[in-house]
């Protein structure tokens, strides 16, 4: 019986999902704080769980923050889902994507005062993507879909200034 326990405990344990990140609730201001970090590339992507596009681009951010880790790059995945999607509906949607990079869900329920805060060029449209780097003074915005490639590239162009 114990050995019959064990295998199904390790076949189980073969077949199920690596952990999943959960999401943290934040303010604007811990986000304008940690932004503030030196010697870190931010990659801050805005998104949520209804956006189709946002849903999409996803992936990309996974294998953005697998393929930079122990580099000064962080990826933060913000979420704008509605108050009444965290943390249950949005956790189980990351474990259900398998999605391993920081997941933050903004605690703001007023955009004409958290959206200026991270650009004054963003519309409010998501997907977005924010690209901040104190040491080298690079801030970016990007109010559209990215892919994998694009991501890297825009990542190798602000360490290297």
């Amino acid at each position: 019986m114990r050995q019959t326990l064990c295998i199904l405990f390790l076949f189980l344990s073969s077949i199920l999902p690596a952990r999943a990140q959960q999401a943290s609730k934040i303010k604007i201001s811990y986000l304008e704080q940690r932004l503030k970090q030196p010697d870190t590339l931010f990659i801050v992507n805005f998104w949520a769980t209804w956006c189709g596009p946002c849903v999409a681009e996803l992936p990309g951010f996974n294998r953005i923050d697998s393929a930079w880790k122990g580099k000064p790059v962080k990826v933060l995945l913000v979420s704008l889902d509605f108050p009444e999607a965290f943390p249950l509906k949005l956790n189980n949607f990351l474990v259900g994507k398998r999605i391993q990079a920081q997941v933050l869900w903004l605690d703001e329920s007023d955009a004409n005062i958290f959206i200026p805060k991270i650009s004054h060029d963003w519309s409010g449209a998501i997907p977005a993507t924010l690209f901040s780097c104190v040491n080298t003074g690079t801030r970016d915005f990007q109010e559209k879909k990215l892919s994998y490639d694009e991501l890297d590239s825009k990542i190798k162009a602000c360490i290297k200034k």
